[in-house]
């Protein structure tokens, strides 16, 4: 049986992945999956595949696609939740517009998240500096909400679902969404372990593609979610009407193609890379 250390955010995307384990199903297949979950995000888990801590990932598409860009040493196996990431934009009680933050501070997970990436397009599509934009590292949630409340930062970015709470409580405000133009999810691997094992990582995709479909078909799906991670069961019908988890082979080059795209407009140089650089 191959072990293999496998990391992804502490969300409710993740769900399949941990239902798959607790049941089996990867353990069928002769896979040992050790499951870390990546409070900072994809930003810490490119880090550790960088420094073969990590073996496998589950990533923002646009965050692994930027860090291979700048010479991670993984490739992009394929979709994992192909429907798009809805980031809520999120400021301190005292603002109405997002357009008065905009000489403050941004909250960021880490440099090269998808936060910081996420609020550079966003920024630009406010015809923003970016050049001018300050950037606060939180390494996590908790970390920006606290920026926020201090007033510490005046923007952080990140998933709607998981700030809702927050939100609700009066504690911070959503002043707008911005949903990214790809599939949110992709699924990473060292090219070291895809190198020795080809066959093995073939099988975990094989398998989680499958565990998908079949969790979509469990009784009680919302609970199950509901009570992982402490969300209400109103905004997690919300989220399973709206999200698309893969339930066969996806490919991922036309979102890595939106994701290169976007990186070009916020400066970054992708004219010598090819889609094999990726997948």
């Amino acid at each position: 049986m191959l072990s293999l250390k496998i990391g992804g955010v502490p969300e409710h995307f993740n769900m399949p992945w941990h239902w798959g384990i607790e049941n089996k199903f990867f353990e069928k297949n002769a896979l040992d999956l050790q499951w870390t979950d990546y409070h900072a995000g994809t930003g810490a888990m490119a880090q550790d595949l960088r420094e073969g801590n990590l073996d496998v990932a589950v990533v923002l598409t646009e965050g692994i696609t930027a860090d291979i860009l700048k010479g991670n040493p993984s490739k992009i196996l394929q979709m994992y939740v192909c429907s798009p990431l809805v980031w809520g934009i999120h400021t301190p009680l005292q603002f109405n517009h997002i357009d008065e933050v905009e000489q403050l501070k941004t909250a960021i997970s880490r440099f090269g998240s998808g936060s910081h990436l996420m609020a550079l397009l966003d920024a630009k599509q406010r015809n923003w500096d970016i050049e001018k934009i300050e950037f606060e590292t939180t390494n996590g949630l908790k970390g920006g909400i606290q920026k926020l409340t201090d007033n510490v930062c005046g923007r952080f970015l990140w998933e709607k679902l998981m700030t809702k709470s927050y939100v609700d409580k009066g504690l911070i405000k959503c002043l707008g969404e911005f949903p990214t133009p790809w599939g949110a999810f992709v699924i990473a691997v060292r090219n070291e372990i895809l190198a020795q094992y080809p066959d093995e990582i073939k099988a975990l995709c094989e398998t989680i593609n499958e565990v998908c479909h079949q969790f979509l078909t469990t009784e009680n799906v919302t609970e199950k979610i509901v009570q992982k991670f402490n969300l209400s069961e109103f905004d997690v019908q919300q989220w399973l009407a709206s999200v698309r988890w893969a339930t066969e082979y996806v490919s991922p080059v036309p979102d890595i193609q939106k994701v290169l795209e976007a990186l070009a407009l916020i400066g970054q140089d992708t004219k010598n890379m090819t889609i094999e650089n990726f997948i």
